[in-house]
């Protein structure tokens, strides 16, 4: 029984620890010229807190940006930044999927893809925010953004 036992749990335990998270970034060149970065709102999202998470990460890094509706973006932006998040349920919903990518005249120059399997890992019911945050922060900070406006 107690050989039964161990093997169960070292079963769980192994595969608690498969398919964790996957995040990619590409950084934010500070080379490039941008003054403001209009987010494309996205309807199609129903997780409520994406969007401020999103717009807390460009606050937070003091880039100017504004939401827009439709697919034309106001004239005063120099880039836009489109997102996509899906949930999934296993016990209660959570982040499946994500990403946020910046383009500068149709060109992807920037961007963060989040992917979290169906797993044990409890991890994935962490908070919106404490899985974008941080990817976020880092796809944003290389930027040099008071050089510009200076």
């Amino acid at each position: 029984m107690q050989k039964i036992f161990l093997a169960l749990l070292l079963t769980v335990a192994m595969l608690s620890g498969c398919g964790s998270h996957q995040i990619s970034v590409i950084p934010l060149s500070a080379d490039l010229e941008i003054n403001k970065i209009c987010i494309e709102n996205n309807p199609v999202v129903t997780i409520q807190e994406f969007l401020p998470v999103v717009q807390d990460a460009f606050i937070l890094n003091g880039i100017p940006h504004e939401v827009f509706n439709g697919n034309t973006a106001p004239e005063d932006c120099s880039a836009v930044a489109r997102y996509y998040a899906l949930r999934s349920w296993d016990l209660k919903t959570y982040l499946r999927t994500a990403y946020v990518h910046i383009y500068i005249n149709n060109n992807k120059v920037a961007g963060i893809d989040y992917y979290h399997p169906n797993n044990l890992n409890t991890d994935k019911y962490d908070s919106v925010k404490e899985k974008i945050s941080p990817p976020m922060n880092e796809m944003l900070r290389a930027h040099s953004w008071k050089k510009k406006s200076e």
